[in-house]
């Protein structure tokens, strides 16, 4: 399959081009198609002409949709969960689960690694959000900085819970958040960080515990300024951590979590380092109301999460809405886009496979118009309907 006549996102910027897709592949990239030539079957070209054609979204912190959760949603759930994310242009995902009891923990790692089966194996027959891994958010918090996590279910760090978990899903976890300033912290870093990538997260921790948590090799922060001590101007605190050693560090743009002028001046401050993420709860994709998330109460108010006592808990927006969200907030679209492909994808160690566009990269696609409207995803070089 042929698409034509793009403005085509590669290397950070829009460039025209055509873009050959083979077997589910990227398997060429021409630029300046005028004056290549080329010529196929009329059946297999897509004419983008007008139009932008993006990598496919990574959203690496989302916990749910449409009333599911990763945490406890069945495989044929996730699925679902999957077909509602590709539908809004999110074309990988990690599975974020949540804080929760053992034994409903080691069931999502298993449900998660059985639902990333069926996808591989083609099982499922429909074409969703690749699975690409497990976000383990939680449990290894303290209750100061706890957010909607639910505190009876918060643990000290433990090694061989991590390792019954990596067992369960297949080794599939490829991200985990912690406080940095629970007990065995550095040590617990250093024998992990060739396993999975290491955030920083729910801390009420100060700059000096942020900067050892990095030195031992975490090299990620979710969803920066939230959960955690404000930047001050002699107590910097995690994001002044996250400046000082080059962390890459998440955003949640929805304009509620955080102000637009903070979203401006922090990617202003750390260019090349902020990624955009959802956060986004299972009442995503649903209307108002109340529900569950966590094992929490939820109130969903004006497309707004939050607990009983007013904390936020997490969003209901998708990653495609944050793309167009930052650009609502001045910031350029080739930015963040970037913040939402490449940098997830490079994040946690998948920028070869997913996240650009590039021959041998992933046919994971969308065609955007200038109104910044999703046209068409195409997902492994199928298109949906």
């Amino acid at each position: 399959m042929l698409l034509k006549n793009g403005s085509v996102f590669l290397d950070k910027k829009f460039v025209p081009a055509d873009l050959l897709v083979k077997d589910g592949k990227i398997s060429a990239v021409w630029e300046y198609p005028e004056k290549t030539g080329r010529s196929y079957p009329e059946e297999e070209i897509i004419d983008c002409a007008g139009n932008m054609i993006w990598p496919g979204l990574f959203d690496l912190h989302t916990h749910g949709c449409l009333g599911y959760d990763f945490t406890k949603s069945s495989p044929d759930e996730i699925l679902k969960m999957c077909l509602f994310y590709a539908a809004h242009g999110v074309t990988s995902v990690l599975a974020t689960t949540m804080t929760n009891a053992d034994a409903q923990y080691a069931r999502a790692m298993g449900y998660i690694r059985q639902a990333m089966d069926m996808q591989k194996n083609g099982k499922d027959g429909s074409v969703g959000a690749g699975l690409r891994g497990i976000y383990m958010e939680g449990p290894f918090f303290s209750p100061a900085k706890k957010g909607a996590h639910d505190e009876k279910y918060l643990r000290p760090l433990s090694q061989s819970l991590i390792d019954e978990y990596q067992k369960l899903s297949n080794n599939a976890i490829r991200l985990l958040a912690l406080d940095p300033s629970l007990p065995g912290t550095a040590e617990f870093i250093r024998d992990n960080i060739e396993k999975f990538t290491i955030s920083i997260a729910h801390t009420d921790c100060d700059y000096e515990t942020a900067l050892a948590a990095a030195n031992a090799g975490a090299t990620h922060v979710t969803h920066l300024f939230n959960a955690m001590r404000p930047l001050l101007h002699r107590a910097p605190g995690v994001v002044g951590a996250a400046y000082t050693a080059g962390l890459n560090a998440e955003i949640i743009c929805d304009g509620i979590h955080v102000h637009p002028a903070v979203i401006g001046l922090i990617f202003s401050a750390m260019p090349g380092h902020i990624l955009l993420v959802s956060d986004s709860i299972n009442p995503t994709g649903l209307s108002d109301g109340d529900y569950m998330a966590g094992g929490l109460s939820i109130k969903v108010r004006d497309h707004r999460a939050y607990l009983p006592d007013g904390t936020l808990a997490g969003s209901t927006i998708t990653l495609f809405d944050a793309v167009k969200n930052a650009v609502d907030f001045h910031i350029p679209l080739e930015t963040a886009l970037y913040a939402a492909t490449a940098l997830p994808a490079k994040a946690v160690g998948l920028e070869e496979e997913v996240g650009s566009i590039a021959c041998g990269m992933d046919a994971d696609l969308l065609i955007v118009d200038g109104q910044l409207t999703l046209k068409k995803v195409m997902i492994g070089g199928k298109l949906l309907d």
